[in-house]
C-alpha cells in the first residue's frame, strides 16, 4: 500500500491510496481509494461534482486496464473491484 496526498493543487483536498490484495498465490486485486473535496465547498460540489466524479472514474478505469496490459496480467488475474 502506498498513499498519495495533494500539498497543492486543483482540489480542495486529496488523498490516493493505493492498495493491492492477494487474490491466490499469484494473483492480486489493485484497490484505489479516492478521497477528494473539490473547492468552493458545496458550490463546487453542485457545479463539477457529477462532472469530475465521471472523469475520475474513467481516469481509474483506464489507469487498471494499462496496468492489468503492463504487467501481463492474464485475465482474471487482476481486477478492479
Amino acid at each position: 500500500m502506498f498513499r498519495d496526498r495533494q500539498i497543492k493543487g486543483p482540489f480542495a483536498a486529496w488523498q490516493h491510496t493505493h492498495s493491492f490484495e492477494p487474490n491466490g498465490p499469484c494473483a492480486c486485486y489493485l484497490e484505489d481509494r479516492v478521497e477528494y473535496a473539490l473547492p468552493m465547498s458545496a458550490l463546487g460540489r453542485i457545479f463539477a461534482g457529477r462532472f469530475v466524479r465521471r472523469k475520475l472514474d474513467r481516469l481509474f478505469s483506464y489507469r487498471h486496464e494499462f496496468t492489468a496490459k503492463a504487467i501481463g496480467a492474464s485475465e482474471g488475474g487482476m481486477t478492479n473491484p
